[in-house]
């Protein structure tokens, strides 16, 4: 699988990058993740430049859905377009502290890295969630089985073919493959090559547009 891993300083952990449509500050995550992913969607960033392919998407009506989170809590808000506001109107606990997520283009799914580490800590618990979104109501829901992370995760996305889930981390750096069924439920972890190289400091990684 061809990929762009990003190196970078410690800082990185709490920088926020404009490119993209989840911004760490510290502890704290925001997610803009729209609840349906039209066709005739289009996007102002390539994969290759760092861009969310949801960066822009067509929405129809004065509302969309606006999900944010704090720690481990999802909170899914219904922006109004008009008046530029925000009104909670659900959460849900994944436990461990949201640190990435990246919304499958297709399906009505995206993926949760989670973990108990955090900018100055570790971590010895961590995991890749999938959660379904409702696409007549935006609610979400954990669905299918957790993974195991071997290390606390900083960045995820999916390979080209929206087959597989990569994940990469810092304190080792490294990159890890795991697969996504036809319901887009995650499956086991691919088998890596042990001469991959992936820098002093992975915090990023993304598939090339070839």
């Amino acid at each position: 699988i061809q990929r762009s891993l990003a190196c970078g300083s410690a800082r990185h952990q709490a920088s926020c990058s404009l490119k993209r449509s989840c911004k760490h500050i510290g502890d704290r995550v925001r997610l803009a993740i729209p609840a349906t992913t039209p066709h005739h969607q289009t996007s102002d960033f390539s994969p290759s430049a760092g861009g969310n392919p949801l960066a822009k998407t067509t929405i129809s009506g004065a509302t969309a859905p606006f999900y944010a989170s704090i720690g481990p809590v999802l909170t899914r808000y219904e922006a109004d377009l008009d008046t530029a506001t925000l009104a909670p109107a659900q959460s849900l606990s994944l436990d461990l502290d949201i640190q990435y997520a990246w919304r499958h283009p297709i399906l009505p799914v995206f993926y949760v890295a989670i973990s108990n580490g955090g900018p100055g800590r570790k971590g010895d618990i961590n995991k890749l969630v999938s959660c379904r979104i409702d696409p007549s109501t935006g609610d979400i829901a954990l669905f299918g089985p957790a993974q195991d992370l071997r290390w606390r995760p900083l960045h995820l996305s999916l390979d080209k073919q929206n087959a597989h889930v990569l994940v990469a981390y810092n304190n080792p750096s490294a990159v890890t493959v795991h697969a996504i069924g036809p319901d887009g439920a995650l499956g086991d972890e691919v088998p890596r090559s042990p001469d991959l190289d992936v820098g002093i400091f992975g915090h990023q990684v993304l598939v090339t547009p070839d």
